[in-house]
């Protein structure tokens, strides 16, 4: 019935659901499973409903249910719950408003915001000057992405998907009734839909179907410092330390290893 192509956390994720409800569903990933030459892999990912976007917020709802659901399938704990904090030391700082003011149009949403000053008292570690303004969000924390991807990879197969990597997609030929992939190793599966779950490496897999678009991965990187009793919570710190340079910081709280 359907072909997803990508064996990250979006591809196996379609595919656990597409199998879940029943229909003949196959994965192709072009590396051998598990791999870390993606954007999915590593111990842990942030999770959060404090989104600037109202709606992103919003779909959480739907999100945290269906980790819960995830959890209660395999029996494996995937979430760190930790809470997020998010602040700046601008009190005007447009991330930080645009965040309160999600929760403030999502009924029954859970936050507390503080002033610079209130951040200060409450976490002595932060110095904002007097100024800054935060935003807590109780229900964020941390997916421990290598898990994830173990468990749902396990429910996938449990619902009868097929998951075929270390073959890359050579080809794409659609129709209105099906879809046609040809794999790098001479392999053919035809489907009634084909979903693209390659994320920033989609582009040349588009470019089969006569779409351009300008993506392209970027590196993001990691960095661990020793730590004695700072912020217990994950963090986003959004300023403008360098004249028109934006800044936009994650930080998690001690986790992958001890005191870092």
């Amino acid at each position: 019935d359907h072909i997803v192509i990508g064996g990250g956390i979006n591809g196996l994720c379609t595919a656990y659901q597409l199998a879940r409800r029943g229909t003949r569903t196959i994965l192709i990933e072009k590396f051998p499973l598990p791999h870390s030459r993606g954007s999915s892999h590593g111990q842990s990912r942030g999770i959060r409903r404090a989104y600037p976007d109202p709606f992103l917020c919003s779909l959480m709802e739907q999100a945290y249910a269906e980790w819960d659901l995830i959890t209660q399938l395999t029996g494996v704990k995937l979430i760190k719950e930790t809470g997020l904090l998010c602040f700046s030391d601008d009190p005007k700082n447009k991330f930080i408003n645009q965040i309160i003011s999600s929760f403030e149009k999502n009924e029954g949403s859970t936050n507390s915001v503080y002033s610079g000053k209130e951040m200060e008292e409450k976490f002595p570690f932060i110095r904002l000057g007097g100024e800054g303004l935060g935003c807590f969000d109780p229900t964020g924390g941390v997916v421990m992405a290598d898990k994830a991807l173990k468990s749902i990879q396990e429910l996938c197969k449990r619902f009868g998907a097929v998951i075929h990597d270390g073959d890359g997609v050579e080809d794409i030929i659609h129709s209105t009734y099906k879809v046609q992939v040809k794999t790098t190793s001479g392999k053919r599966f035809i489907a009634k839909s084909c979903v693209i779950c390659a994320g920033p490496w989609s582009g040349p897999i588009l470019e089969k179907l006569g779409y351009k678009i300008p993506l392209k991965p970027i590196k993001i990187p990691v960095y661990y410092w020793k730590s004695d009793n700072f912020i217990p919570h994950t963090w986003i710190y959004e300023g403008d330390l360098n004249p028109g340079y934006g800044v936009h910081f994650w930080g998690l709280p001690t986790l992958e290893y001890p005191g870092l």
